[in-house]
């Protein structure tokens, strides 16, 4: 009898774990866009939610957006993404495909060197293939900016503009997937009031999309 639940014990582990192992992990890189800023019911309606429902269940999708967030590492400590706490959780996830938009924060005047963004893209590029050399890397494109503020502390649309050229260079040399998340989200109904954040249709837009590169990958 104790051999048989023994059996049965091991059968259901090894069964879990192939489970596990069958899921492809995609980690969504990011800032307050990523994380659901401004959108109701964000749990549900961000955009890495809906991708993870589009996707299926052989994808386990894991949010790592952090609301003002910036890649560029010689800004203020504390809006650094490699700062964040979410950015040690992705590394630690070792996913199997890692989308990364990161831009908006950036594009801030006070923080704004184009220089600087290239650079520290590159290398958060390459931090996540040391955890895994085989992942795949999705660049996407910076949404719009349709606010009217135009101070230092404010997103900028002529750098964002510089930030996808320089994207679309960097993807070229580091051999990652370009995602245009900036041309499905050219019309302003997209966003929220505040004219940066994306709304509920927004997330769908930017779903969608990210959801067609990488089934057209799978």
């Amino acid at each position: 009898m104790n051999k048989l639940i023994l059996i049965f014990l091991c059968s259901f582990t090894l069964s879990t774990i192939s489970a596990e192992k069958i899921q492809t992990i995609v980690a969504c890189v990011g800032d307050s866009i990523t994380w659901g800023m401004t959108i109701k019911n964000r749990s549900e309606n961000s955009y890495p939610k809906q991708l993870g429902l589009l996707l299926g269940e052989s994808y386990h999708i894991r949010n790592y957006g952090s609301n003002g967030a910036t890649c560029i590492r010689s800004t203020p400590e504390n809006t650094r993404y490699i700062k964040r706490p979410v950015y040690d959780a992705s590394l630690k996830a070792s996913a199997d495909i890692v989308v990364i938009m990161l831009g908006a924060n950036d594009s801030k005047p006070f923080h704004w060197d184009k220089t600087a963004y290239l650079a520290d893209y590159s290398k958060l590029i390459k931090d996540y293939r040391k955890v895994n050399s085989k992942a795949k890397i999705y660049l996407c494109l910076p949404v719009s900016s349709f606010t009217q503020l135009l101070g230092p502390w404010d997103c900028n649309e002529g750098n964002l503009s510089m930030a996808r050229i320089l994207l679309k260079q960097l993807a070229k040399e580091q051999d990652c997937e370009l995602i245009d998340t900036f041309s499905p989200l050219a019309n302003e109904k997209y966003f929220s009031p505040d004219g940066v954040h994306p709304n509920k249709l927004g997330a769908t837009q930017i779903a969608q999309t990210v959801y067609r590169h990488i089934k057209l990958n799978d």
